[in-house]
């Protein structure tokens, strides 16, 4: 009987009751729940919760828009979230403002309120948004930063991963970093969909198809026609001619020195047609680079 006493002391109200009041006042249901009665007849729902130690009102919404059965469900509600130290009025108004929060928009917050004050102004600056307009916008600009899927940060960076890896890379970088800030501001309860993505699009990596090498007899006419090419750069070109000419690794030459290369080698032809290049490589290289010696 005492349960039962509990149950009707709780629901006091019935929904005639709710329905035909009309004075001004306030109606208990119980255990908190309350229907308020304005001066002109409005009528709208009240619980009184405890929140970390503080009582406090919060609204369920007008009645008849809301019935007395679905303000107890909200008042039920509201209590649960209540003793887990959680505001549901708050949680509900922070799941809208998820809902709406687009990842545009977190970008946009996240690079003017954070990462600009930090980047000297100029060009490196403005690669941020660049970068963003071109790869990121045209797949999830529009979508809820709450709502992206790690499927899709894949599916955007899958065609520009290996072919340019540096570019992908920062993108997914500046991306992770605007979901870290949405997570921390509350605006996406789901882990960040950047974790794991790296590792997928490495699994995905293409076979390596190497290139022919080219014979040995075949030479004379490729350096041939690389001299007729007009759009191949002298110092290109050059360059091409010191790795026929010597067999040096491409990195070795596009570092190399005059001083520690055609002097030093025992291949006196490419010493001196390649001298230019060498020369040309002195004048705009600080950082001392490799050159082996290879004899001929």
């Amino acid at each position: 009987m005492q349960g039962i006493s509990r149950i009707r002391a709780a629901n006091r109200l019935t929904a005639m009751a709710v329905k035909m009041v009309s004075e001004p006042g306030v109606l208990e249901d119980g255990a908190g729940l309350r229907l308020v009665v304005s001066d002109s007849g409005y009528k709208h729902w009240l619980v009184r919760v405890t929140i970390d130690g503080r009582r406090v009102s919060r609204g369920l919404g007008p009645f008849p828009n809301v019935s007395l059965i679905a303000a107890r469900d909200r008042a039920d509600e509201a209590r649960r979230a209540a003793r887990n130290g959680q505001d549901a009025a708050v949680e509900a108004r922070n799941e809208q403002r998820r809902h709406v929060l687009t990842f545009r928009d977190a970008f946009d917050r996240y690079f003017e309120e954070i990462k600009r004050p930090k980047l000297k102004a100029g060009r490196f600056a403005e690669r941020w948004p660049e970068s963003m307009g071109v790869y990121v916008y045209p797949m999830i600009g529009n979508r809820t930063v709450a709502d992206v899927t790690p499927a899709e940060i894949i599916d955007l960076l899958r065609p520009i991963w290996h072919t340019k890896r540096e570019t992908a890379t920062r993108v997914l970088q500046r991306m992770m970093l605007v979901f870290q800030s949405a997570i921390v501001r509350g605006d996406r309860v789901h882990a960040n969909p950047c974790q794991g993505v790296r590792d997928e699009l490495e699994r995905a990596r293409p076979k390596v198809q190497h290139r022919r090498a080219l014979a040995w007899q075949a030479v004379p006419d490729f350096v041939l026609e690389l001299e007729a090419r007009p759009r191949v750069t002298p110092s290109s070109k050059l360059a091409l001619l010191f790795i026929v000419f010597t067999s040096c690794r491409s990195e070795e030459v596009r570092g190399a020195r005059w001083s520690e290369s055609p002097g030093r080698t025992r291949c006196g032809f490419a010493a001196r047609s390649c001298a230019p290049f060498f020369e040309a490589q002195d004048s705009t290289r600080s950082r001392p680079p490799f050159c082996r010696e290879v004899p001929v």
